[in-house]
């Protein structure tokens, strides 16, 4: 698996495996055993060490994870995985070293999906999670070591705040870094459950150096001494390393302790690490100070670049003595440096050499990775030299392979450091700084850049540059909506080039410009002119063998047929993007698409194939605002097979997530298909409001083609309701508007129903004429499902005998549009509220994902869905995992806990989310919790029940007698019976002592309620329904003796009586208080 992993991936070749190893802990140091409780008894998903240089934070990571027993992937961090594409290369894969089945489809969208990862970096935080979710079975701990490297600007760090807020219990993180990391978590509330170790806990106390001397160099320290090493180094154990080594060779402890206290600390440290570097011999000085250039995972080019001074043999002599040297890999014998050690090494060189000759040698390291193809180190150091002219070579011909790969904040760091002055030296620069900023957002800086960088192309007499700024802003401006001047632009472009028509000089220039002019075309509605544009972009892109621009125009030679109702031609285009089993989020899309064109033809199944897809990868991607569109395409699917309710409850989840994204309903086509939705139920005056409100909005803020095709709803659904005052005209408007913008399939309907308005007008020969034009458009572009669902609605029209005769020969599908019967419509609840879960628990246990009941086959094993039940109805909907243990696995073996908890909690997630088509993580963990996901609307009827007692309580104290009785009927109508019939678990039987006591309350109460208000039959019903539930509550007899008695029922107050005395003679073999009897004989005396 690991081979074939990177079979599939050649990139993940290119990885520095050591970035994915842990150090190896420095021999002979001690165990900081209450650190590493700290670390092992953490609850929280996230733990940060947070300290200066030099306190041990690597080194008690390394540690904790490498003595821990479980697995871990460890990441050495350094300012290149500032960019996501590189951040979850290595993330990804070094989970995958664990995990096999890990990381492909991430992989794949890492490496193909660069610009995408910069714009909307929460999609690739969603894949993984839900690749982790999926396949995470046991406890995995990642560390990220020396996070401080990460820039701020880094959209890395968004991306891990959403991992930590949504990561599944199994995953857990461990930080080190200088500064805390600007995660939300960090910033959030959330902070309180997490673990911070600090600079003041990594410090050595007194008892520690005692210890630490005790067990390196088998020294009792004194008290004495011990105190002056603490004041000295304030437990600073980088201070601490460099006192062991001198003390060491001296066996003594004799500092100039005046002197020292007055030093800051990197002082402290140049002063011991220059008495540990003075006492090498000259050649592991000079190897010392030429490491010190090289990054940790490079030392090994140091014999390659400074023959005459690396001998790396001695490196292995050098880690033993602890001179600062970590081993990363026992086999390739690969070391690092530490970076305080580094630092005062390279510091003593530039003083020694001087800054000069320092540079040089920086230039030469540079000079030797531009051999190696390692262009990204190469640059490092050409700028660090100062070597500008260099750096900016090298940026001009990668910036754009970066750019593609996504390393979108390396390019910025590089580009940062080029002075202007030699900017203008490179323009191509300045295109890939325009694009940084076009994919930051910044599109009048990038507008900026793209005009500052067309002008010194033309001082260059560089066209072919020229035309590449030029077609960027092109781009740019087409993103702003400025669509005449986009086009004008790229006429320029084309004067620009047209010169060299015949050479190949331009084919790339001319293919990004073919596809930028087509997209301008379909936002003008010009079919024509795009399909041409989209044909060449093809051609060219065949030509060049651009796969990325192949797919692209191949989507897009889709837009103009289906625009214009060819969708046999548009179903056609699409077939072809896709090509393979790996989904992209452009996929989705494509899919959505597919499935609107099978549902205009009634190829229904296959509709609903590409909706489940385009749904699997809008989840995947957590693309909120087509997975709207896709819900609204269902709900158009259920509405075609006749499956009205779930229609309903389809539009209903969409209208909730475009209300949710702040998208205005009238720009898209929900409000049009519940218009048509109510006309099949024939509820023509709702769906004649809809429409008028949805006219309304659109003549407000529409677009041309919203606001016409808003005005054929409404005169269809006129028509519909026979009212065709002045709908001539209208429609004969509207058709005509159709007809030039080349919409047949508009076309086709408008001139249906004007034929359908001209014959009830009496007006048969011009009726005739504008079917004969429906029929011919539906015979040119096979329109046969939509014309026989209209024979089906319309057949008072299609009966006429002379229409009738126009007819093609059909095959209608016989299961389309079901009839609809008075049964159909009664059951329908189409402006119910929908909830993501809906959970019944009195009188039946009932559980509900939308509208969809999960059956009890859904649930691997009862104790699953009781577990579910348990935490849905427990407070705040959520249960510490100590309790559920406790509750369900109470006398069981915890190794037989450990084996079955988690598969449990997989089997509850599986089950919620059984046959649906949008999947969602219902339960959610958190702070040693599982919890019903906060962000799903619920109805659990416990908490309802609940909620009404409290309302009523509440009314009760403010004397609102009407909303207190209100609320305890709502109280009573939710309970349905015992909570969790058939369930006999301790926990179970406590909770429906509970609510059967509350139930009871309730009932007396509204008895009680309804008595002070002579609504005697109401006490009736209520006192019945207690005594039922609790034949013995002579309270309850005692109200009604009271109630027949204010009716002057002398009879019934006997009656009632007797009968209290028989169920308590019968089943107590008592008689009844006093207190009833005393009541009783005063009701017979008074009546």
């Amino acid at each position: 698996m690991k081979r074939r992993v990177e079979k599939d991936f050649p990139e993940l070749n290119f990885l520095l495996r050591a970035k994915l190893t842990p150090p190896r802990g420095i021999q002979q140091s001690i165990r900081r055993e209450r650190l590493l409780r700290k670390l092992s008894d953490n609850k929280s998903n996230l733990a940060v060490i947070v300290a200066e240089a030099g306190y041990g934070k690597t080194t008690l990571a390394a540690d904790f994870v490498l003595n821990s027993g479980s697995s871990f992937v460890w990441y050495q961090l350094d300012y290149t995985d500032s960019d996501i594409s590189t951040f979850f290369a290595y993330l990804t894969y070094g989970i995958n070293q664990s995990i096999p089945r890990f990381g492909h489809r991430l992989f794949d969208y890492i490496h193909r999906q660069s610009e995408e990862l910069i714009q909307f970096p929460e999609r690739v935080a969603d894949l993984f999670l839900n690749e982790a979710f999926e396949l995470i079975d046991k406890p995995l701990l990642v560390v990220l070591d020396d996070y401080h490297h990460l820039e701020k600007n880094s959209s890395v760090h968004k991306i891990i705040s959403r991992i930590l807020r949504y990561a599944p219990e199994l995953l857990s993180f461990l930080i080190t870094t200088r500064d805390l990391p600007p995660l939300q978590s960090i910033r959030s509330d959330l902070s309180s459950s997490m673990l911070l170790v600090t600079m003041e806990d990594l410090a050595f106390d007194e008892q520690e150096i005692r210890t630490l001397f005790k067990h390196t160099l088998q020294i009792d320290l004194s008290n004495e001494d011990a105190y002056r090493c603490y004041e000295i180094t304030e437990g600073w154990v980088t201070a601490l390393q460099l006192v062991l080594q001198i003390a060491q060779q001296e066996r003594t402890l004799k500092f100039d302790l005046e002197n020292l206290l007055q030093k800051s600390k990197i002082d402290l440290f140049r002063y011991f690490a220059e008495e540990v570097f003075s006492r090498e011999s000259p050649q592991m000085q000079q190897l010392l100070l030429h490491l010190s250039l090289l990054k940790g995972d490079y030392l090994r080019f140091c014999q390659q670049i400074f023959p005459e001074t690396c001998c790396l043999d001695l490196l292995s002599d050098l880690r033993g003595r602890n001179i600062f040297i970590s081993l990363l890999d026992d086999d390739k014998e690969e070391y690092r440096i530490h970076p305080l050690f580094r630092d005062f090494l390279q510091y003593k060189l530039r003083r020694d050499i001087g800054i000069d000759a320092f540079k040089k040698k920086l230039n030469k390291i540079g000079e030797f990775f531009e051999s190696q193809g390692d262009f990204e180190q190469a640059v490092d150091y050409f700028l660090q030299a100062e070597n500008f002219h260099k750096a900016a070579q090298i940026l001009q011909k990668q910036g754009s392979i970066w750019l593609e790969k996504g390393k979108i904040i390396l390019l910025e760091r590089f580009v940062s450091q080029i002075p202007e002055e030699k900017l203008s030296d490179h323009p191509e620069i300045l295109l890939h700084k325009a694009e940084i900023n076009r994919l930051h957002g910044k599109t009048d800086e990038a507008l900026n850049i793209l005009q500052k960088a067309s002008r010194i192309f033309e001082e260059k007499g560089d066209i072919r540059g020229k035309a590449e700024a030029l077609h960027l802003m092109a781009s740019v401006i087409r993103r702003q909506g400025r669509i005449e001047t986009a086009l004008q632009v790229l006429s320029d472009v084309e004067r620009l080039i047209d010169a060299d028509r015949e050479t190949n000089a331009f084919a790339s220039v001319r293919l990004k410009m073919a596809n930028t002019k087509g997209l301008c075309y379909i936002k003008q509605e010009k079919w024509d002119e795009a399909e041409e544009c989209f044909k060449l972009t093809l051609k060219l892109a065949e030509e060049l063998l651009n796969e990325k621009y192949t797919k692209i125009a191949l989507h897009n030679m889709a837009l103009p047929a289906a625009f214009r109702g060819d969708f046999t031609e548009a179903l056609r285009w699409f077939g072809k993007i896709f090509t393979d089993s790996k989904s992209m989020p452009q996929e989705a899309i494509g899919h959505l698409n597919v499935a609107r064109l099978h549902i205009f033809r009634g190829e229904l199944n296959d509709a609903e194939k590409h909706l489940k897809q385009a749904i699997e990868i809008c989840q995947a991607f957590n693309l909120k605002d087509l997975m709207a569109e896709v819900l609204e395409a269902f709900g158009n699917l259920h509405r075609e097979k006749g499956e009205y309710q779930k229609a309903a409850d389809f539009y209903a989840q969409a209208e909730k997530l475009y209300i949710e994204l702040g998208i205005d309903l009238s720009a898209q086509n929900l409000l049009e298909e519940r218009a048509k939705l109510y006309l099949l139920l024939g509820w023509d005056s709702k769906a004649k409001g809809l429409a008028e409100r949805l006219l309304e909005s659109r003549n407000k803020r529409g677009s041309q083609l919203s606001i016409k095709t808003a005005r054929f709803l409404l005169a269809y659904i006129r028509a519909a309701m026979h009212d065709l005052k002045d709908l001539e005209d209208e429609v004969c408007e509207l058709k005509e508007f159709f007809r030039e913008k080349e919409l047949n399939y508009d076309e086709a309907q408008a001139a249906l129903l004007l034929a359908r308005i001209y014959l009830a007008t009496g007006k048969r020969q011009a009726a005739f004429e504008a079917l004969e034009r429906a029929l011919d458009l539906t015979a040119r572009f096979d329109y046969d499902y939509w014309l026989s669902s209209e024979i089906k609605i319309n057949s008072d029209f299609f009966n006429d005998p002379d229409v009738k005769a126009m007819l093609p020969d059909l095959q209608i599908v016989s299961d389309t549009l079901p009839v609809i019967t008075k049964s159909t419509i009664k059951n329908l609840n189409v402006n119910a509220k929908v909830f993501d879960l809906v959970l019944h628990t009195f009188g039946k246990i009932e559980i509900r994902r939308a509208s969809t009941l999960i059956p009890q086959s859904a649930w691997i094993t009862r104790r699953a869905r009781d577990i579910f039940i348990f935490i849905a109805t427990s407070k705040n909907r959520r249960a510490l995992k100590d309790n559920i243990i406790e509750t369900f696995w109470m006398d069981e073996d915890p190794s037989i806990v450990e084996k079955n908890f988690h598969p449990t909690i997989s089997h509850i997630r599986k089950a919620l989310n059984w046959h649906q088509p949008l999947k969602v993580n219902v339960i959610t963990f958190s702070d040693g919790a599982y919890q019903i996901n906060p962000e799903l609307s619920c109805f659990i009827d416990t908490e309802e029940f609940e909620l009404a007692l409290a309302e009523a309580h509440k009314a009760r104290i403010s004397e609102d007698i009407e909303k207190m009785k209100i609320n305890l009927i709502r109280a009573m109508e939710l309970y349905a019976g015992e909570f969790m019939p058939g369930v006999y678990d301790d926990w179970v039987e406590e909770k429906r002592r509970y609510f059967d006591s509350q139930y009871l309350r309730v009932l007396g109460s509204l008895a009680k309620m309804s008595f002070s208000q002579k609504d005697f039959a109401s006490v009736i019903t209520y006192t019945e329904k207690l005594l039922q539930k609790d034949p013995f509550r002579e309270d309850a007899y005692r109200l009604l003796m009271q109630t027949y008695a204010a009716q002057g029922k002398r009879a019934e107050v006997v009656r009632c009586f007797d009968e209290l005395q028989n169920v308590l003679k019968k089943e107590l073999n008592v008689q009844p208080s006093s207190k009833t009897v005393k009541l009783f004989h005063e009701l017979l005396e008074r009546a």
